[in-house]
């Protein structure tokens, strides 16, 4: 199904998981026993240079790019895919200087 057919649906969706992310940041930061370290472990094979502090916030961002604007304009149909086509357009023109330095480099 489309994500236009069922925004209560998604947005119950993109809630729940947002609390569930903040749910594993509290018990990795923590380290409350016995799932912290593996947590901890876990996330932080996806780090980068991005997250320098002491909470790992990545997948905040980008869940939060998806459903910003569920969360904020209702469930309009133009508006329920901007999120996703942002951080697509918007991770693809991060990655375009990295690719072509890499070719010109080879």
């Amino acid at each position: 199904m489309k994500l236009t057919i069922q925004p209560a649906f998604t947005h119950l969706s993109f809630s729940v998981a947002f609390a569930f992310f903040n749910f594993a940041e509290y018990i990795r930061y923590f380290a409350l026993w016995p799932f912290g370290v593996s947590v901890h472990l876990f996330l932080n094979e996806f780090l980068d240079s991005k997250d320098s502090g002491t909470a790992i916030l990545s997948h905040f961002y980008l869940l939060a790019g998806c459903a910003s604007p569920l969360w904020l304009e209702g469930h309009r149909d133009a508006l329920s895919y901007i999120g996703v086509l942002g951080l697509g357009i918007g991770d693809a023109l991060v990655r375009f200087p990295l690719v072509c330095r890499i070719r010109t480099d080879r």
